[in-house]
């Protein structure tokens, strides 16, 4: 069975995030790794005896006639870094962000993805980037390679709930670049077209440490992830994964690039249930193909 979302979803996750406590609201099996059937999965901060809640905060065992289960998550979070942050000289370095490198047209172009990627005035994101002068300077550093990039913002935010960002990268001459991805095995994967199945094996390269990690997707619907600085932003199409005999993903590893089995692209880690050390910790990836089903035109040069 598909993870596809029933016609009623959207409607009802919504009005299920209205109610105190409600983290996230997910449709896929009411036990990872077990099977059954799919229920609404809705994540709260902090799982309640029902016994002890008022009859006004209890969940009804079924929803629009979809049957539900509550799962105790913490508080979803993620990354809160800035530009300003990435490019002040001696400033913390940020390990984050390099998605994806390519060559294209003569160019070395990277795939930055993460929260705050990009600048932030006033709390909103400055957009959009494209058809700017490259001028905003960053620096990138790949965890794979162990190099140090440097370079200018030349596109971001590429769409609605997509928080990317394209940058033209310096390269030496003379520098040798491994383009090869981890995760995928080659320099321009494909980009996943369709949903994951319920239970299937994905697998990521996090951006802290040279290390693989393996997992299965539960569930997908959307989360309220809230940063570091407090302010909480809506994903409305991300994928519950969870770690294969351990956490699949820590702080710091949100923009790593998640694949399937095939090497396919799927998306990117973009944050997790808290705190790290849960061994049962949710993790959130955030698909490359929106959910009407179309991938940003900017991606195409950093896939095949």
């Amino acid at each position: 069975m598909r993870l596809s979302l029933p016609p009623s979803f959207m409607s009802t996750a919504r009005r299920l995030l209205r109610r105190r406590g409600v983290v996230g609201v997910f449709w896929g099996a009411k036990h990872p790794g077990e099977g059954g059937r799919n229920h609404v999965r809705v994540h709260v901060q902090e799982k309640i005896d029902r016994a002890l809640l008022p009859a006004t905060r209890v969940l009804a065992k079924r929803i629009d006639g979809l049957p539900t289960c509550v799962v105790g998550v913490g508080h979803p979070t993620g990354q809160d870094l800035s530009l300003k942050q990435q490019v002040q000289p001696g400033g913390e370095q940020r390990f984050s962000t390099l998605t994806m490198l390519a060559r294209d047209d003569g160019r070395w172009r990277a795939l930055v993805s993460g929260h705050g990627t990009l600048p932030i005035r006033g709390g909103a994101l400055v957009t959009p980037y494209d058809g700017a002068p490259a001028t905003e300077p960053i620096a990138l550093h790949d965890v794979s390679s162990g190099m140090d990039l440097s370079g200018r913002l030349a596109a971001g935010r590429i769409a609605p709930g997509l928080d990317f960002a394209i940058v033209d990268v310096d390269v030496p001459d003379g520098v040798e670049v491994e383009l090869t991805c981890p995760a995928t095995g080659t320099s321009r994967p494909r980009i996943r077209l369709t949903d994951l199945e319920r239970d299937e094996p994905v697998q990521h390269y996090s951006s802290r440490s040279p290390a693989m990690h393996t997992g299965r997707a539960v569930a997908i619907g959307l989360v309220d992830l809230k940063l570091d600085d407090g302010r909480q932003h809506r994903f409305t199409h991300l994928y519950e994964v969870r770690g294969d005999g351990g956490p699949f993903s820590a702080s710091g590893d949100s923009g790593s690039l998640v694949a399937d089995l095939h090497g396919h692209a799927v998306g990117v880690v973009i944050g997790g249930s808290a705190p790290d050390h849960i061994p049962n910790r949710t993790s959130y990836v955030l698909p490359f193909r929106a959910p009407a089903g179309s991938v940003p035109p900017q991606l195409v040069p950093f896939f095949s």
